[in-house]
């Protein structure tokens, strides 16, 4: 069941996530790192739970190997 503080911590998540990624690298692998950062804050501030952070560092290891893969 989402509660206010999935709510309120995943858009809170985003929505920084976003606004810095605007502001500065403009690229999908910038807004995953930014995710990332944010997804820990939010985990320390108690709103969301540690898995997914787990997952949001997956998903930012899988797309980074897939640039990688396709520079080479």
């Amino acid at each position: 069941m989402i509660t206010v503080e999935w709510i309120i911590g995943a858009g809170l998540m985003f929505g920084l996530a976003l606004i810095l990624n605007y502001y500065t690298f403009e690229s999908l692998k910038g807004f995953f790192v930014f995710l990332t950062i944010f997804n820990a804050f939010v985990i320390w501030a108690g709103l969301l739970p540690f898995w997914t952070l787990i997952l949001n560092l997956i998903i930012l290891t899988y797309l980074m190997y897939i640039e990688l893969k396709i520079e080479r």
